[in-house]
């Protein structure tokens, strides 16, 4: 059984900075499982099995946002430049190779290969609440997830008698977590507020 369960962010949480040129706030984190099991079993009974579980459960997180005080990025016009950026980032790469045999010879012979293997990480990029964050030319926030699940399980019996079989349970997904699911629940009532369907749009059909 393998198991990783890691925490990647990089933020600014209530800071004050100007740049000329690019603000940059990213996370990348990277996980790799890769397992070989294998077993075998002989004998006038020949019974093996192999069993391989693997989990990825990561969380990578780049913002920025406001603690005691507010976040104040860009705020001076001093430092205006037409390559003034700002980019929030969170990038996340997991991957899984599990190979897991299994052979049983004998007047009898009995093999049997099981791979699990899950990943069910989170990646985030998100300017929070009450931070002021401006830029002369473009203001990015992005967060990038890629998985991959390589399983390959092989079961093989000799006898009189055989019986074999390879299983693989595969699982991938995160959906939003308590972060993610907050900031959409933000951005709903920002969004509510702007547009109001018993008051109308805001700065439309004003007189």
């Amino acid at each position: 059984v393998t198991n990783i369960n890691n925490t990647t962010s990089a933020h600014l949480t209530g800071a004050a900075t100007n740049a000329r040129g690019l603000t940059l706030v990213q996370a990348d984190s990277t996980e790799r499982i890769a397992v070989t099991v294998g077993t075998a079993g002989i004998g006038a009974v020949g019974v093996a099995a192999s069993i391989t579980v693997s989990s990825i459960r990561s969380s990578t997180l780049a913002f920025i946002d406001s603690g005691s005080r507010i976040s104040s990025i860009n705020q001076d016009a001093a430092y205006d430049t037409a390559v003034q950026d700002v980019t929030v980032m969170a990038n996340d790469t997991a991957t899984i190779i599990d190979k897991a045999g299994a052979v049983g010879a004998g007047l009898v012979g009995a093999g049997a290969a099981v791979d699990v293997a899950t990943i069910k990480n989170s990646t985030a990029a998100y300017i929070g609440n009450f931070a002021v964050v401006e830029a002369h030319r473009d203001v990015l926030v992005r967060a990038d997830s890629s998985r991959t699940i390589d399983s390959t399980p092989i079961a093989l019996s000799a006898g009189y008698a055989g019986l074999s079989g390879a299983i693989s349970v595969i699982s991938m997904g995160g959906g939003l977590d308590a972060t993610g699911a907050g900031k959409a629940d933000d951005t709903a009532a920002d969004v509510n507020n702007t547009i109001s369907l018993s008051g109308g749009v805001r700065n439309v059909n004003t007189s």
